[in-house]
């Protein structure tokens, strides 16, 4: 799944984000990510196939982090990376629900704050792209290839 993140995040050409995920999340932590955090399933449906879980950006809008995503479905995802702030177009108990998930992961991974404050600067630097498809990178079955899905941002 820690590639999966990396080939999505490669289309908001964002490389040194890319390479900050790379050096800082393993795979263990995203083993914690999904298990404790996410409860090994979809916030959405609860789907639990991690065939078919994606962890997105939350808001689309700002670099991905531990408390920046949601781990969703890729048809879930497919349409979450269009809403231009899920904070107005989800319900308030599923967005405060979203908000615990977020603090549960923000104080797990304490050690990330830090670094991404020594390297705010560098990022604030970076222009965040808005392309013209969002693209998710789906994750399959071992046996078969990946494969890129493009959501019409529209």
């Amino acid at each position: 799944m820690l590639k999966t993140i990396c080939k999505t995040e490669e289309n908001y050409q964002d490389d040194s984000h890319i390479i900050f995920i790379i050096l800082i999340i393993q795979e263990s932590s995203l083993c914690y990510l999904i298990e404790n955090i996410w409860a090994g399933q979809s916030a959405v449906s609860g789907e639990k196939d991690l065939f078919e879980l994606i962890l997105v950006r939350w808001n689309i809008t700002e670099h991905w982090s531990p408390w920046n995503c949601i781990l969703l479905t890729t048809d879930e995802a497919r349409a979450h990376v269009k809403l231009d702030d899920p904070e107005k177009a989800y319900s308030s108990q599923f967005t405060d629900e979203i908000r615990q998930r977020h603090i549960l992961a923000r104080n797990y991974f304490p050690q990330i704050p830090g670094m991404m404050e020594e390297m705010s600067t560098k990022l604030k630097e970076l222009p965040l792209p808005h392309p013209k498809e969002r693209i998710i990178v789906v994750r399959q079955h071992p046996q078969e290839q990946q494969q890129q899905l493009a959501v019409d941002s529209n």
